[in-house]
């Protein structure tokens, strides 16, 4: 009969250890998903901040873009004053800009 309390209890004590190894390995899997919810989260707020940065920078890049085409229109507008007006470098420049509506053209 001893003999058998000692299986039984053999039996326990091998389960039991199976029953912490498991708790060990699921506590270590919710540690590493916390931890990869944390990255996620960190990835999301970082792009979020980046496309409001691209948001920011369109809409700067648009404005700049209506400047220049203003600016452009004004040297059109007043070619005889033009070579009074720029350098050479400027005129350079200009002659090679590329606006949302065309070339730059002194001539047009």
């Amino acid at each position: 009969m001893n003999f058998y309390l000692q299986q039984d209890k053999q039996k326990m004590d091998a389960a039991a250890e199976r029953l912490i190894h498991s708790v060990n390995a699921v506590t270590d899997l919710l540690k590493a998903n916390t931890e990869l919810r944390d990255t996620i989260e960190k990835m999301r707020r970082q792009k979020e901040d980046s496309d409001s940065e691209v948001f920011t920078l369109n809409i700067e890049n648009q404005t700049l873009r209506e400047r220049l085409e203003l600016v452009e229109g004004i040297l059109k507008n007043n070619r005889e004053n033009y070579e009074n007006m720029v350098s050479d470098q400027v005129k350079g420049i200009l002659a090679k800009s590329n606006t949302q509506y065309g070339k730059f053209n002194m001539n047009a």
